[in-house]
């Protein structure tokens, strides 16, 4: 009886503090899932970003960088555990700083787009110096406003 008991304690020890799978969709897309077992005491922000921090250090792993498809989350309810299932495909670096660039080139939001900048410097994907250049390029192309406060002729 004590034996079953440790058994099943160890069971459900093991259930709760397991790290998220990593499954393989296609040649270069995965995804993490990821139920909060502590129910209404569970923290789902920090859930989030483990399952984050996970897929950051397996494409870091494969020196690649984790490019979001899709982030869901599911809040913890009545008779139902928080979840998150996050996709996400490997890329280059290079290719993540190249879409970052042409993305700001298409949308030209100002704003938007310096938070992807802040994210990818935040990550280490580009260092403070391509931050400032990029950010600066960014200021350059979409507020004609700046050049005229910081006295760089248009």
């Amino acid at each position: 009886m004590a034996r079953l008991t440790l058994i099943a304690i160890g069971f459900v020890l093991t259930a709760c503090s397991s790290t998220p799978s990593i499954v393989q969709l296609t040649d270069d897309t995965y995804r993490i899932e990821k139920s909060d077992k502590g129910g209404i005491f569970g923290n789902a922000i920090e859930m989030r970003e483990e399952v984050l921090r996970q897929a950051d250090s397996f494409a870091a792993e494969k020196g690649k960088v984790a490019e979001k498809v899709i982030l869901n989350e599911r809040p913890v309810g009545f008779g139902r555990l928080a979840r998150v299932e996050y996709t996400f495909r490997l890329v280059d670096p290079q290719q993540e700083i190249e879409a970052a660039v042409e993305s700001i080139e298409e949308r030209g939001d100002f704003y938007t787009e310096l938070i992807k900048l802040d994210d990818l410097r935040e990550r280490g994907i580009i260092t403070d110096e391509e931050f400032a250049a990029e950010k600066r390029e960014l200021l350059d192309s979409t507020c004609p406003e700046y050049r005229r406060i910081v006295g760089v002729a248009a």
